[in-house]
């Protein structure tokens, strides 16, 4: 077979991208969580609006349906602040439920 062969090729399907789910983007969670950390209240939130919007044209623009996009927009908006609780200094175990 030589180069000019795979030209007479029948064309196959092409590729589908799979976004890589937000809410398992640990690094960029961690980043989003420690800027809102650092910002005050109104600067916050300008910043998380702005965010969300880029992270919403990001996953619209590799082809993620408006729906999957709002579901991973909560699922993502649930890890940052998952990630914000968590690195409270004074952050505590929830007290144990009685059996």
């Amino acid at each position: 077979m030589t180069q000019l062969d795979l030209f007479k090729q029948p064309a196959r399907k092409t590729g589908q991208i799979v976004a890589f789910p937000a809410d398992r983007r640990a690094v960029l969670i961690r980043a989003t969580a420690h800027e809102l950390c650092t910002l005050h209240y109104i600067a916050g939130r300008k910043f998380w609006s702005e965010h969300v919007k880029g992270l919403r044209a990001q996953l619209r623009a590799v082809g993620v349906p408006c729906r999957q996009v709002d579901m991973e927009i909560r699922r993502y908006s649930a890890a940052v602040a998952s990630t914000i609780d968590h690195s409270m200094p004074n952050h505590e175990a929830p007290p144990p439920t009685a059996a």
